[in-house]
């Protein structure tokens, strides 16, 4: 019932987000600007996520679930700024009578990307679990020792001091720090559609 009802109040902010905030950020800042900004905050986020696990870890419940509904409004309304924002930005960029050839394209290469994210990320979330369970112990008391003196030894002290819980989450901030630099190394000129003047003086040029 908590899943339940925390899914469907974000999912009701993130709409008003996406029908709200969004056009006005594009339109303030402009639409590149607007997905470097939001490709940062994820990546903030994410390596954020851990610090739910700790305050669960310390007791704090109020704690850990005001840290996973900051951490879930601020990845929702960062999700539609950058699939809105990389969508408008295909489209400025592709001369007018080519929209729908490149926007096949773009649909083709999502659906595959679709596909394929559920397999990386459960990859990641496997290798969390097994190394937490290999290293930190799956809390049943089943794990075996690895020290002589009947500790868990060196593996146990590494996993307590950079916990497998962090590994998937700081690979995914990599990737949108890297995405996010990458974006900054856009033109301006994107953030706005191209003319049939400009697509006319460019094939003249060319």
């Amino acid at each position: 019932i908590d899943i339940g009802a925390f899914g469907g109040v974000m999912g009701v902010i993130i709409l008003v987000f996406a029908a709200t905030l969004f056009s006005n950020l594009a339109n303030a800042f402009g639409v590149t600007t607007a997905v470097r900004w939001a490709l940062t905050a994820n990546g903030v986020i994410y390596l954020s996520h851990p610090l739910a696990w700790y305050a669960e870890r310390a007791g704090h419940g109020a704690a850990t679930w005001t840290l996973v509904v900051a951490f879930a409004l601020g990845r929702g309304c960062m999700g539609p700024i950058v699939m809105g924002g990389v969508s408008l930005i295909l489209n400025n960029s592709a001369p007018r009578k080519h929209l729908g050839a490149v926007n096949g394209f773009a649909g083709t290469f999502t659906n595959v990307a679709r596909a394929a994210a559920p397999v990386f990320a459960g990859a990641l979330t496997a290798g969390m679990v097994h190394a937490a369970r290999t290293f930190a112990g799956d809390g049943n008391g089943d794990e075996e020792p690895s020290g002589d003196d009947g500790s868990d030894g060196f593996e146990h002290d590494v996993a307590e001091a950079v916990p497998p819980t962090w590994w998937p989450f700081a690979l995914l901030s990599t990737c949108f720090f890297l995405l996010s630099r990458m974006a900054a190394k856009m033109p301006r000129s994107l953030d706005a559609p191209r003319g049939e003047e400009e697509d006319l003086g460019r094939r003249y040029l060319d």
